[in-house]
């Protein structure tokens, strides 16, 4: 667990359990939920608030199966699992000067392994919260970093497929919409014309499906998500913080992104 970090107190009870069921279980994820903190400017809570809903999300649609990643937050690990991964290569977390994800990168040995790594919503973690963006983007940028660059050294392989794969259509599917909104801007701008009432399902379904994924955070974040702006603005900002990466990445620089 991280030092900012409280378990929930059935944590480990409930982690047991979920490995118990499943012997080719290597460890089983916590959900990551926010501790109660308040801002003290609006800006502050919003951005205290746009991290319970990226958390809150993550919680729901996480693939229960083959997780993408452990939690550094909280984990639950089989000792049989970690004693191979020692046998393998002499240590749990790998000791590089680079490796900014340690849990993502001991999640890759370990499904190389040919271990899986599982998830519940039940095994809560209770996790600090950024109060400025700048922290939170540095946090993110560190992330996404890292995460690219284990994908650079593993390469294409059964530990890392399905997450580039997935990554691939996340980023294709936001392409797309980018160029569809900033298409219809231009339309509005340049000759007034008015949103094609076709885009309202889409745009509707979207809404919807953001709302249901933070169902169990109250109905007040449900309103707020169902309201889709906020949360496109806030989709700006990732964008930034994703080209950042990729760039840092590529680039091999940014060596620093621990501070």
């Amino acid at each position: 667990m991280d030092g900012d970090t409280i378990l929930h107190p059935q944590f480990i009870e409930r982690a047991a359990a979920v490995a118990d069921a499943s012997p080719d279980t290597a460890g089983v994820s916590a959900a990551w939920r926010g501790k109660p903190q308040r801002g003290r400017t609006i800006w502050q809570r919003l951005v205290l608030l746009y991290q319970r809903i990226g958390y809150g999300r993550a919680a729901e649609n996480r693939l229960r199966r083959n997780v993408h990643t452990m939690s550094g937050a909280g984990s639950f690990y089989r000792a049989e699992a970690l004693n191979g991964l020692i046998r393998h290569r002499g240590e749990v977390f790998a000791g590089r000067p680079d490796n900014l994800v340690e849990d993502y990168e001991t999640t890759l040995a370990l499904k190389q392994l040919g271990w899986k790594v599982t998830a519940n919503q039940q095994c809560i973690a209770y996790t600090d919260l950024l109060p400025t963006l700048r922290e939170l983007g540095a946090q993110q940028i560190r992330w996404t970093r890292g995460t690219l660059d284990e994908w650079r050294r593993y390469g294409w392989c059964r530990a890392t497929r399905l997450s580039i794969a997935s990554a691939l259509v996340t980023v294709t599917t936001l392409a797309y919409a980018g160029v569809w909104v900033l298409s219809d801007i231009a339309g509005f701008l340049a000759h007034g014309d008015a949103p094609n009432p076709r885009y309202f399902l889409p745009a509707g379904c979207v809404a919807l499906y953001q709302a249901w994924a933070v169902k169990h955070l109250g109905w007040k974040i449900m309103l707020f998500e169902v309201a889709l702006l906020p949360e496109l603005a806030f989709n700006v900002i990732r964008g930034y913080w994703l080209a950042r990466s990729v760039a840092s990445s590529c680039l091999r620089r940014d060596r620093g992104l621990w501070a």
